[in-house]
């Protein structure tokens, strides 16, 4: 019944924001989009969700994670001027997201609450010098980018800020950024400097290239007491785009030091002091603690992250085929980081990922399409485990694993008319192959024991 309910929910804010949307758009320019995913386990169990990255990156099986996720995004321009006139807008978007599968960790809102919250409340304005740039200032999710098939984040900065982007160089567009986050649950507040190259052109494509600058703070930002010791990291990501009439390219490498290389989170985007403050689950902050000698600290501070991955799209046009692929290698080196097992120190060695997906899919009508999908996570000594044992308690150890997940699939997905925007419903059937490290709890329920198991369900999207 609850499942019900949260499913209804979704459908009657799409139902009741849709009128709307036909009402605004011609004054200001309302968006939106829901997503119902409803994966199902062995026995009907809900949302298995199977990772083996943890909470954040690098999700094969996404669509098992049972959810219920709609956005709505409406802009305002204020002052609407020429081509070289100066012109005003707002942007603001609301999130609704109700989690429903039975994670492996515990959040703030338990495993099926419902989510409120903003990723973008800013305003910004153009040709402030007669020129294209653009000046904005507030809560921004700030040119994203990533490998959606699997579900890769490579540029997710994000926080309340102000910057200048598109500023015309003659070669490329310089935009610059100053972040500011604070700590939800008591810690460090966050600065972070963004720079970014775009649109260069290179190899018949164009070239992304973004530096990132950032450094926790010694003051609590609740307290204000100085009680943590400064950490930074520097991060370049260089991003290669090619688009033509069929096809698309991806092709970047990102490297990383400091906060933005290796630790227990792996939170690549933004360094482990980001994550910590955007979501309050860090489980023990001491390593900041100023008062306190910390071998972890001395070793993020040495330790280095590297990737480098490929996203290639085919659409050929009169063709009723297209293809979908991915691949990513990584690799994390821990700065010396040790590890105890058993009573004997170890170092801890460095964490490998590779990863792959290829999606081949075949319209059978203009609305009507069949996909198949083989895809794969493999990492040589991985992240310690955390699982919830049966009695409640949780079993923790950061002895490296080998973590693998193996993912074959078979989709019908189906689209029907829409009314201004776009539907698309996905009917699926995965068989799984993991081993007993991947980060999830399998100690309980219909995957107790198991290392391989079909899963299936429904994703259902619409969009306007």
């Amino acid at each position: 019944m609850k499942i019900f309910l949260r499913l209804l929910l979704g459908w009657t804010l799409l139902v009741s924001m849709g009128p709307l949307a036909a009402q605004v758009q011609e004054d200001g320019k309302l968006h939106g989009r829901m997503t119902i995913n409803l994966g199902l386990g062995p026995g009907g169990s809900l949302g298995p969700c199977l990772r083996t990255h943890g909470d954040q990156d690098l999700q094969i099986a996404r669509d098992d994670c049972a959810e219920t996720e709609g956005v709505l995004a409406w802009s305002k321009y204020f002052i609407r001027g020429g081509t070289q006139q100066i012109w005003a807008r707002a942007f603001i978007d609301l999130t609704i997201k109700a989690p429903m599968e039975r994670g492996w960790v515990d959040t703030t809102q338990g495993t099926s609450g419902l989510i409120l919250g903003n990723r973008n409340f800013f305003a910004e304005v153009g040709n402030f010098w007669g020129g294209k740039e653009v000046v904005w200032v507030g809560n921004r999710s700030y040119d994203y980018e990533d490998l959606w098939i699997l579900d890769l984040r490579i540029l997710d900065q994000h926080g309340p800020g102000l910057g200048l982007s598109n500023l015309d160089l003659g070669l490329g567009y310089l935009g610059t950024a100053f972040f500011r986050v604070n700590s939800k649950n008591g810690g460090p507040s966050q600065d972070t400097i963004d720079i970014r190259w775009d649109r260069v052109p290179l190899f018949g494509g164009t070239l992304k290239v973004a530096l990132l600058q950032t450094r926790t703070l010694s003051t609590d930002s609740k307290t204000g007491a100085k009680k943590f010791a400064p950490m930074t990291g520097t991060q370049l990501a260089l991003i290669h785009k090619i688009e033509d009439e069929d096809s698309e390219n991806k092709f970047f490498v990102q490297a990383g030091r400091g906060l933005f290389g290796g630790n227990d989170l792996v939170p690549f985007d933004q360094g482990r002091g980001a994550e910590f403050n955007n979501t309050g689950e860090e489980r023990d902050p001491a390593w900041l603690d100023s008062t306190l000698h910390s071998e972890e600290r001395e070793a993020i501070k040495r330790s280095q992250a590297f990737r480098v991955g490929d996203q290639y799209l085919l659409y050929p046009e009169f063709v009723p085929f297209s293809l979908q692929a991915a691949l990513l290698y990584e690799k994390v080196e821990f700065g010396g980081l040790h590890y105890v097992d058993e009573g004997l120190i170890y170092d801890r060695p460095p964490m490998e990922t590779r990863a792959w997906m290829l999606r081949p899919i075949w319209d059978i009508t203009a609305r009507q399409s069949l996909a198949l999908s083989h895809g794969a996570v493999l990492m040589e000594n991985g992240l310690g485990y955390r699982r919830r044992l049966p009695d409640g308690t949780v079993s923790e150890s950061r002895k490296p694993v080998d973590r693998s997940l193996r993912r074959s699939e078979i989709a019908y997905i189906v689209r029907p008319l829409g009314w201004g925007g776009g539907t698309e419903t996905k009917f699926y059937a995965a068989f799984n192959e993991w081993n007993p490290e991947i980060r999830r709890d399998v100690t309980r329920g219909p995957l107790q024991n198991k290392t391989q198991g079909w899963t299936g369900g429904v994703t259902m999207s619409l969009w306007w």
